[in-house]
């Protein structure tokens, strides 16, 4: 993704921000067919509360999963932004250097 108005950093992030969200689909696809694995279990040792419990601590990590994604996407983009902000207060400021060339 070249842009002319993307730093180096700035085209970096947003292929790190790509490649975790590939990454946590996959995560809660594997998570999605493990549930259903879950669910699928007919043993004699394992009750029906067991595997409803166990279901729902597999909802916890999910949820956990991408609450923290969501965390670590707005980050990335508070940064691109604080970074936008810093390239555009050192372009008008005669006495620095554009940040990122």
């Amino acid at each position: 993704m070249a842009t002319a108005n993307l730093t180096p950093d700035t085209e970096r992030i947003i292929q790190e921000k790509v490649a975790v969200e590939n990454e946590l689909k996959l995560l809660s696809s594997a998570f999605d067919k493990t549930k259903k694995e879950i669910a699928g279990l007919r043993y004699s040792s394992i009750h029906g509360d067991q595997i409803s419990s166990l279901n729902n601590q597999l909802d916890e990590i999910v949820m956990a999963a991408e609450e923290a994604t969501n965390n670590i996407l707005e980050s990335a983009e508070e940064i691109d932004s604080d970074l936008r902000k810093m390239q555009q207060s050192a372009s008008t400021d005669d006495g620095f250097m554009l940040l990122g060339k």
